[in-house]
């Protein structure tokens, strides 16, 4: 079972919800190839959360994403409970990696902010045959559990690029189980 957010900030990552857009759900029923849309576009956007430590925002925004994906999710299986479902949907966590004039720095979640997002491809897609994630082996991938409340009904998944002749996190996929 998934972590629950508690008030006040449960109303503000509602109404967070309704001001980004992401309420209509019909929006993450299909893509050509894939999208991936921010939870929040402005830091100002989550200003509710000043105040908190940057590890405990992170883990607040997170959960938030998961848990609108499972409505998601849900709204796609009855949509095509009579048809066949091409896509995947999962939220992505970015901002592991700050770049500034001096190169790549790693942001272990305790001193930026993370941006989770909505990710959904569609896997019949060509441009798509050649997307592949990694197991979960990072400690980015456990701060990710652990802000889910370590359940189950999820699966972790990474995806890694290169800068220069060095290899990153780029993102850790959240999967629903």
């Amino acid at each position: 079972m998934l972590a629950e957010i508690e008030q006040p900030y449960r109303s503000d990552f509602d109404r967070l919800l309704e001001d980004e857009g992401h309420t209509n759900l019909a929006d993450y029923l299909t893509v050509t190839t894939f999208d991936e849309v921010p939870l929040f576009y402005r830091f100002s956007h989550i200003s509710f959360l000043d105040g908190l430590e940057v590890r405990e925002r992170n883990r607040l925004v997170i959960l938030a994403a998961v848990l609108h994906l499972v409505k998601i999710a849900d709204y796609a299986r009855e949509y095509y409970a009579d048809r066949e479902d091409t896509c995947l949907r999962m939220v992505s966590v970015t901002g592991w990696w700050i770049s500034d004039e001096s190169g790549l720095h790693f942001n272990d979640g305790s001193a930026e902010m993370l941006i989770p997002c909505f990710w959904i491809g569609n896997m019949a897609s060509p441009e798509l045959q050649s997307f592949t994630m990694s197991p979960p082996i990072t400690a980015e991938s456990e701060f990710v559990m652990n802000a889910i409340g370590g359940d189950s009904c999820v699966r972790l998944h990474e995806g890694w690029s290169t800068f220069g002749d060095e290899r990153y996190l780029e993102r850790v996929y959240i999967e629903l189980a």
